[in-house]
């Protein structure tokens, strides 16, 4: 078998920019149905540009960043986070997004079992990942950062399924703490 060689053709170049600080970090769902809505929302609402945020996707979102027994399969999410802080002392903000019936969240119940639940409802679960257990472990990967980690600040959001549109979302923010 012959060795396997790269032809270099390029057909257009794309300009990098390398002027790029991002002053936030986003952590969200991979659902894709949902992405377009959370960019809108990023741009429009936050008022973030591009190249002003990294998008930090998975499958449940903020849940990979909450204690729950189930660590070792989420731990690469950690891992990113601390090379994003340490690349990028700009980044100032992290944003925690979950949504209404999030895949991630019933592959994780299907899998595991009622335990990761702890007693409680998926909403009840994803608004207390939202509001406490997902801090701490980005404050802690945020140490790296040449800046103090307790200058950073958390903001939380759930995307919420329109009643009126099956095809629309709305946001509303979640108290930290």
């Amino acid at each position: 078998m012959a060795p396997l060689t790269a032809v270099v053709a390029p057909r257009k170049l794309y300009r990098l920019n390398r002027s790029i600080c991002p002053t936030t970090i986003v952590y969200g769902c991979i659902d894709p149905w949902r992405v377009n809505a959370l960019l809108i929302f990023l741009h429009e609402e936050l008022g973030l540009e591009d190249g002003e945020f990294i998008l930090m996707l998975n499958p449940g979102g903020i849940m990979s960043l909450c204690p729950h027994g189930l660590a070792s399969e989420y731990f690469h999410i950690l891992e990113l986070s601390e090379f994003c802080f340490k690349k990028f002392s700009s980044i100032r903000t992290a944003v925690g997004i979950n949504h209404d019936n999030c895949g991630g969240y019933e592959h994780v119940i299907e899998k595991h079992g009622p335990r990761f639940l702890r007693g409680m409802s998926v909403g009840a679960l994803q608004m207390r990942h939202l509001a406490n257990e997902w801090v701490p472990h980005v404050r802690l990967a945020a140490q790296v950062r040449p800046a103090d980690a307790e200058d950073l600040r958390f903001r939380a959001f759930h995307m919420h399924d329109s009643e009126k549109d099956p095809e629309a979302v709305f946001f509303t923010e979640v108290q930290i703490g």
